[in-house]
């Protein structure tokens, strides 16, 4: 199709069906695509799946001088397990000025393991930002991340919030905080039963 939107929702689509089949295509696509915008649908899609085509587009797009573009893309990396993009995203974090981006490389590094503490403390120093956005990708990514040790800042963030959609994803990554909390709790005490089988047989 001629028409931006239309491509878009296309490609969208097809990711959402996770049909291996439509790979291919979103990759052939992406090669010939104009628009920066129909691109971020197209790694949107690829990233519901993994493989060769699919980290050859995400490489591509966290090259792109596009910001949101980048953005899509090492989101796409996170999600798709790319650990061979960490050299890239890496980069991005210590080059670009743009700090809803610099929030999602701390995203995407604390999720593959790299450097646990210093990522952490990024994402929660982004809780205290006076861009408001900002604020609201670090308490995203918190929840996502299920980072509990981070359940004080952000309590203390939902406190003085004065925006109410921050403050809605700063309940959201409560939530998910206090989720990972009840599971570490309840591994804690099903060991503890376990002991006692152990030492009583």
């Amino acid at each position: 199709s001629n028409a931006p939107l239309v491509r878009k929702a296309a490609a969208e689509a097809l990711g959402r069906s996770k049909d291996e089949r439509g790979v291919k295509h979103l990759a052939e696509r992406y090669r010939v695509e104009k628009k920066d915008d129909v691109k971020m649908s197209i790694v949107f899609a690829l990233s519901f799946h993994s493989g060769a085509e699919v980290s050859s587009v995400i490489k591509n797009a966290l090259a792109s001088q596009n910001t949101d573009l980048r953005y899509q893309a090492v989101l796409a990396a996170e999600k798709t397990g790319a650990k061979e993009m960490i050299p890239d995203i890496k980069t991005i974090f210590s080059t670009d000025k743009d700090d809803t981006l610099k929030m999602v490389t701390a995203f995407a590094l604390y999720s593959f393991g790299e450097d646990r503490a210093a990522n952490e403390k990024y994402l929660v120093s982004g809780l205290h930002s006076s861009d408001p956005l900002v604020r609201y990708r670090a308490a995203d990514y918190i929840g996502r991340a299920g980072i509990d040790s981070a359940a004080g800042e952000v309590i203390k963030a939902i406190e003085i919030e004065n925006k109410w959609w921050v403050k809605a994803e700063l309940d959201r990554a409560m939530d998910r905080i206090r989720e990972v909390q009840k599971k570490k709790r309840d591994a804690e005490i099903e060991q503890s039963y376990k002991f006692l089988d152990t030492t009583s047989s």
